[in-house]
């Protein structure tokens, strides 16, 4: 038995793509990673948009809600106000007095003024 050594190539880092689609390789992935950082972007903007247009909308419900509590105490102290007894008494305060027989003016001749 002989004992021989056999001796490989070096290995030789050869490229399987030429220079123009190493170009494209590496702007496909250059784009890639701008879109998707962008698409990050816009996202944290449309989620910080949502909230803010959420807790606004909390905030005018809110307010909402006050200014009906508020109408509905107005509408009772309007009919409070405008209750028939109110009235009889302010009319009783302000000295007024009840009309037993109305007089109208007759005008002759559809004339208003004579001289």
């Amino acid at each position: 038995m002989i004992n021989t050594l056999i001796l490989r190539q070096p290995f030789v880092l050869t490229s399987r793509f030429s220079l123009k689609w190493k170009i494209i390789l590496n702007l496909f992935w250059f784009l890639s990673i701008i879109s998707i950082i962008s698409f990050l972007v816009f996202y944290v903007f449309q989620v910080t948009s949502e909230a803010s247009a959420r807790y606004s909308i909390q905030k005018y419900e809110k307010k909402l809600e006050q200014i009906s509590k508020e109408n509905k105490i107005l509408e009772i102290g309007m009919v409070e106000t405008n209750s028939l007894n109110n009235i009889l008494a302010e009319i009783g305060k302000l000295n007024f007095e009840k009309t037993e027989k109305v007089h109208y003016i007759q005008v002759v001749n559809n004339q208003v003024v004579v001289k």
